[in-house]
């Protein structure tokens, strides 16, 4: 009987409905942690790693995990799994796609109505116990440039163009989405900066996308100009950003990811009033948890009875995409 073996770790165990779940799959599931995780993972077909912290470890221990065919990550941004040698392996790897995009989208949303309309402001105001008149924002016709048309930025797209946002794409490979006025190519992204007030990264990180978003982009950018980002960290040139709005540059910032996380307690952007901080929370809404595993739990059935995936990861690009019969 095909095995699956389910990583994780003390600190992150699976939630009792989703252990009840996995027990229903037609092939022996057994949840292991780093302790005895060598001969368990090394003994199975397919791994599901549902702490995704444990990068380093799998890393460490990849050449004892000599049966895998399939690996599969609880989480959407697979660049901490892409070591070389499951790179140029055989193993075929894939991700949470899909499972964060509405609370992705809802989240952007709430951080462009958040400084549309001075949340920040009135909070004061009311943490003072001051009634003054304050004036906001209207979002409708604004301009919003999303940065990575994958299945996230698509949703948040069309989340945006229901309340009357101007929607324009950057991304290399995608062409047309529903919602999206025109997608610029990344080489034009100086262009997209320039007309958006609302900037907002949905891009995976690879290569190509670390620090892309630098000191010559927000040159470009209105003075402004909100830039959200839901995407990963580093895509951002963290340095470029604290001097864009220091200097007025640009005007502000929704920050859910940063290079270093947890992000340092000395970092200049904690105190600065025109950044809203989160930790790493965007997609964390409702029963994710339990939506994670439902997910594993279909494709597992789908890999025990020999179907082919919806989408797996491409290692070489670094992201999902849907796969070709």
């Amino acid at each position: 009987m095909k095995s699956i073996a389910v990583l994780t770790s003390p600190e992150v165990p699976l939630p009792a409905e989703g252990c009840a779940l996995l027990d229903t799959l037609p092939c022996t599931t057994t949840v292991c942690t780093p302790g005895n995780a060598a001969e368990v993972v090394g003994a199975s077909e397919a791994c599901f790693v549902w702490d995704t912290d444990l990068t380093s470890y799998i890393e460490s221990q990849w050449d004892a995990f000599a049966h895998l065919s399939w690996m599969h990550v609880a989480v959407t941004g697979v660049d901490s799994f892409l070591f070389p040698k499951l790179v140029n392996s055989n193993v075929l790897l894939t991700n949470a796609s899909g499972i964060y995009n509405d609370s992705i989208a809802e989240f952007v949303l709430f951080c462009i109505l958040s400084h549309a309309k001075q949340r920040r402001l009135l909070e004061s105001q009311q943490r003072n116990h001051e009634w003054r008149h304050a004036t906001s924002a209207t979002v409708k016709e604004s301009n919003a440039v999303i940065y990575g048309v994958g299945s996230i930025g698509r949703t948040v797209g069309k989340t945006l163009t229901k309340l009357g946002l101007h929607v324009r794409g950057i991304d290399p490979y995608t062409s047309v989405a529903e919602g999206f006025e025109c997608i610029y190519r990344n080489a034009d992204m100086r262009e997209a900066a320039a007309w958006s007030d609302y900037f907002i990264i949905c891009a995976p990180l690879t290569e190509q996308t670390r620090h892309s978003v630098n000191a010559e982009i927000f040159d470009a950018m209105k003075a402004s100009c909100h830039v959200i980002n839901v995407g990963r960290g580093p895509i951002i040139d963290e340095t470029a950003l604290v001097q864009a709005l220091t200097s007025g540059s640009i005007g502000s910032a929704s920050l859910d990811v940063f290079e270093t996380e947890p992000l340092p307690s000395d970092n200049p952007l904690w105190e600065m009033e025109n950044v809203h901080i989160s930790p790493h929370i965007s997609g964390d809404a409702g029963d994710f948890e339990l939506a994670l595993i439902r997910q594993f739990a279909d494709l597992a059935d789908m890999w025990f009875h020999g179907h082919d995936f919806p989408s797996a990861v491409d290692k070489k690009r670094g992201y999902a995409h849907t796969r070709q019969n």
